[in-house]
């Protein structure tokens, strides 16, 4: 698997930081924490803006499930403000996230990441239709407007 690895770390570190988190759901902390940074210098998200994130987020599961809470924490909070990162979904019902429950850092990091109300807002879509002077339509384009209500909507 090392040479794969090698030949390819597009290919070979999603696989590694995978199998970082069996070895650290086997409870094998030093191998787990070794191979998922070791991912994470393979392919960081400066590298692939959309496998990077999913490798620091079983960084921090290892982190999770090696007792490394601060750790873990640390690349929630950095995943919280990167496309692609940890969402409020997968924290609150991922069972992979049990170790962190107890701790109040989850409460405060499923707090900021809940969707918000919307309910007071509304969406008003306008559409915009060009003609030819044949009849044809040219052109069409749809502006979305968000914004809240207004008294006697």
């Amino acid at each position: 698997m090392n040479q794969k690895i090698q030949r390819s770390p597009q290919n070979g570190a999603p696989l590694l930081s995978q199998l970082a988190v069996v070895d650290a759901l086997l409870d094998n902390k030093k191998a787990a924490v070794s191979e998922a940074k070791r991912a994470v210098e393979l392919l960081p998200i400066s590298k692939d803006a959309l496998q990077g994130p999913r490798i620091l987020i079983n960084l921090a599961v290892v982190y999770a499930w090696t007792n490394e809470l601060d750790l873990a924490f640390a690349i929630l909070d950095s995943l919280t403000k990167t496309p692609l990162g940890i969402y409020y979904g997968e924290l609150k019902l991922n069972p992979i996230w049990d170790p962190l429950r107890k701790d109040p850092r989850y409460e405060k990091l499923l707090a900021e990441l809940a969707p918000r109300d919307l309910r007071g807002c509304s969406i008003n879509v306008y559409r915009s239709v060009r003609w030819s002077k044949s009849g044809e339509r040219i052109a069409e384009r749809s502006i979305h407007e968000g914004r809240p209500f207004q008294q006697g909507e």
